[in-house]
């Protein structure tokens, strides 16, 4: 959060997805909140559909790992998503930095 600051709490959440755009669907929808990355909502946060409820706080950077046994034998949809990832996505910052 601000300033380096941490909470902990903890809830009951009323509906669970492991799909981000689900997710977003079930907010717009008025279900509740969640927190989304930047470049899910950033759409819907320009226009205003949906509001940062905590501005100043996000959780910790993480990282995205591919790993897989080797590129010999391998389909040709992981290697186009391995492709994509390692073009589209190297060194980006998916959530942008709210300090």
């Amino acid at each position: 959060g601000p300033e380096g600051q941490e909470y902990l709490f903890q809830h009951q959440p009323r509906y669970v997805a492991d799909d981000l755009q689900t997710l977003k669907l079930a907010v717009l929808a008025g279900t509740g909140i969640s927190l989304l990355p930047d470049i899910v909502s950033k759409a819907e946060l320009q226009a205003q559909l949906l509001v940062p409820v905590l501005p100043g706080w996000a959780p910790p950077p993480s990282m995205v790992h591919a790993v897989f046994p080797s590129r010999r034998g391998q389909v040709p949809a992981v290697r186009s998503f391995l492709d994509f990832m390692g073009s589209h996505m190297q060194g980006e910052q998916l959530v942008e930095n709210k300090s």
